[in-house]
């Protein structure tokens, strides 16, 4: 059996990683092929793309979709700091030029981004709720709620309603 030189393991590697790569630029071109019912497909896509075995694409594209769903993470970690950094930076020029107005928007600013602040909720609107059979209505009312119409108006209109005797109710003015 040849002995692998250190050169060519480091080339084969290297040569993994860009097949890694590659497969993540493709799943964050298509999000579609992160599902299971689309993973047939990206293999064979996979194989013929790079000449390989079905076992070595799973594993290219299960290295991919570590690297892809990573990212996230990382980079909610890393723009946090980074907001963070900004805040303290500018707070201090703030301070330095004798503005503390704004040193203290930053600072508020700062403190909601840290979480120190409970988000207020104020609700404004009334809950009500309505028992309304909606077996009573025609299907011309059903459209007319489900395009959004309040159910006093429907209720008004005799074509949206329908009689005992399950027949429409004639137009009357």
């Amino acid at each position: 059996m040849p002995k692998v030189t250190d050169k060519e393991a480091l080339q084969k590697t290297t040569v993994n990683w860009l097949r890694v790569d590659s497969i993540a630029a493709l799943l964050l071109e298509n999000d579609r092929y992160l599902e299971s019912k689309r993973s047939h497909e990206l293999i064979s896509m996979i194989m013929e793309k790079f000449n390989l075995q079905e076992r070595q694409a799973w594993e290219y594209i299960k290295e991919a979709r570590k690297l892809v769903k990573g990212m996230g993470n990382k980079d909610l970690i890393r723009n946090f700091k980074k907001a963070v950094r900004d805040r303290e930076n500018l707070w201090n020029k703030a301070m330095a030029a004798n503005d503390y107005r704004l040193a203290l928007e930053v600072a508020k600013d700062r403190d909601r981004i840290l979480g120190l602040y409970a988000e207020r909720i104020i609700h404004t609107g009334t809950v009500t709720n309505k028992n309304i059979d909606l077996n009573r209505f025609s299907e011309y009312g059903l459209e007319r709620i489900a395009r959004g119409e309040s159910i006093e108006e429907v209720l008004l209109d005799p074509r949206a309603l329908i009689e005992n005797n399950n027949k429409v109710k004639p137009l009357t003015r």
